[in-house]
């Protein structure tokens, strides 16, 4: 354990000298702080948003305004379709004497609670008073499978980071000087593996709490951890056994993210009837974990999960002995 654990101690402080592991660390968290600031309003920016419908009265609007941003809209039907766009603003309506509400319905259940007592506070001294109406959509959908998608990405790039730190062994003929030491090739392939599992762990948790904060559901996070720490593993052994330099590293790495990332959401605009050709493709199965939870999509997801992680450690068991050959490293 010791061997395994100095090993991984060396790509540690060799990886963070080089800058396309740099930039591969840095390059996704910057994108996802930008995907969150775009597509997932903060509270603050949410709650201060009012779209008003023509039936409310005027002196109502101008209490209102007083504590929110407001927009007057022609009709009813202009403020629901304004509410279920991806910027989660709230709509007011005015009938039968009463101030309604108007949620998206996939909002926090304090956002459920507040802006109605904000609301209901605001028009104090009126006649009205606020109550709430819901539109349905108990997730947006939108948010959901661009903040899964993104996660995905992500995650994999725990693997691809373990592939590009075994092209620089092999590059700088650390795997010779390895290969003469007192070292297995078990010795060195687990210490990758067990490297790829803390990237990953450390790039759900900082993943997780940019887009959703500390809301986790434990059980979601849990599935996507353990697929993608043995996806991301398979990852890296193929980029390890394949690439000889960092150069043929970068293509290959480019290649994989289409095929492997790009081509399973093709799947979306197929029937699942006839979605058994992808199946072939070790993402496929991850990506359906990822749709199942986002999207709500039919599907068994202990199911799929249970498929991802036994395909993921067939394949890992055909390379095995393949990348044995390719590092020439003591099997005792």
């Amino acid at each position: 354990m010791k061997k395994i654990i100095n090993l991984m101690m060396k790509d540690f402080v060799s990886g963070t000298r080089n800058r396309m592991i740099q930039f591969m660390i840095a390059a996704p968290l910057l994108f996802t702080v930008i995907v969150k600031l775009l597509f997932m309003p903060t509270v603050d920016d949410t709650a201060m948003r009012l779209v008003i419908s023509p039936a409310l009265p005027v002196e109502m609007e101008r209490h209102l305004s007083e504590f929110f941003r407001t927009e007057r809209l022609e009709s009813l039907k202009a403020v629901n379709s304004r509410v279920e766009e991806n910027d989660a603003v709230f709509g007011v309506d005015y009938s039968d004497g009463k101030v309604r509400v108007i949620f998206q319905g996939n909002e926090s259940d304090a956002l459920k609670t507040s802006v109605p007592m904000i609301v209901s506070v605001a028009v104090t001294g009126t006649d009205g008073l606020g109550e709430v109406d819901s539109l349905g959509k108990e997730k947006s959908n939108m948010q959901e499978f661009i903040s899964s998608l993104l996660t995905m990405i992500v995650l994999s790039i725990s693997g691809m980071m373990t592939g590009f730190i075994i092209v620089m062994d092999k590059e700088t003929r650390m795997i010779k000087a390895l290969s003469v030491a007192p070292l297995t090739i078990s010795d060195y392939l687990f210490s990758k593996m067990f490297q790829t599992i803390i990237y990953c762990f450390v790039f759900s948790i900082v993943i997780y709490w940019i887009l959703f904060g500390f809301t986790i559901n434990l059980v979601s996070w849990f599935l996507s951890f353990t697929a993608f720490s043995v996806l991301g593993i398979f990852l890296g052994f193929l980029i390890g056994t394949l690439a000889e330099n960092e150069n043929s590293a970068i293509a290959l790495i480019k290649g994989l993210g289409f095929i492997l990332l790009m081509l399973p959401m093709v799947s979306l605009f197929i029937p699942q009837t006839f979605q058994w050709p992808f199946y072939i493709l070790p993402t496929y199965w991850v990506f359906r974990i990822v749709t199942i939870q986002a999207l709500g999509l039919p599907g068994n997801i202990y199911l799929t999960w249970a498929v991802a992680m036994v395909y993921h450690i067939v394949l890992l068991a055909v390379l095995f002995p393949v990348m044995s050959r390719k590092l020439r490293m003591r099997k005792v």
